[in-house]
C-alpha cells in the first residue's frame, strides 16, 4: 500500500486569497464599501501581498475614501515600485483631495518608474 503524496497548500487556496476573490466580486458589483472591508481583511492576513494592497487602495478610492486610498496605495507602491497602477491611482485620489501638486508629481514620477507601461503615456 503506497502512501499518498503530501498535500501542498497553494497560495490561491489561502484565506487571504479567498478574501481577495470575495472583495473583487464585490468590486465588480460596484460595492466598493463592501469590497474595501473584505480587502482590508485580506491585507491584514497577507500584508506583503502586492495585489491585495493595490486592490484595497482602489476599492477605497471607489468608495470615495481618498485619504485612506492614498495611504493604501502608498503601501502598494512600496511593494510594486515598477508598476504604474498604484502611482496613477494615488494621483487620482490626491486630485480628489485637492492636492494637485502632489498628484502631478505622482503622475510624473510614474513615467520614470514604469516607462514601458502603456498607462504612463496617458499622464
Amino acid at each position: 500500500m503506497s502512501t499518498p503524496p503530501p498535500t501542498i497548500a497553494r497560495a490561491e487556496d489561502s484565506p487571504a486569497a479567498s478574501l481577495r476573490r470575495e472583495g473583487l466580486e464585490r468590486w465588480r458589483a460596484n460595492d466598493f464599501a463592501g469590497a474595501s472591508e473584505v480587502l482590508a481583511r485580506a491585507v491584514a492576513l497577507a500584508p506583503q501581498d502586492p495585489a491585495s494592497r493595490l486592490d484595497f487602495g482602489i476599492a477605497l478610492q471607489g468608495a470615495g475614501r481618498h485619504g485612506e486610498a492614498v495611504e493604501a496605495l502608498t503601501a502598494a507602491q512600496q511593494l510594486l515600485p515598477n508598476d504604474a497602477a498604484p502611482f496613477l491611482h494615488a494621483a487620482v485620489s490626491l486630485m480628489a483631495l485637492g492636492r494637485m501638486h502632489e498628484a502631478l508629481q505622482a503622475a510624473s514620477d510614474v513615467r520614470h518608474r514604469a516607462p514601458n507601461s502603456p498607462q504612463t503615456h496617458y499622464t
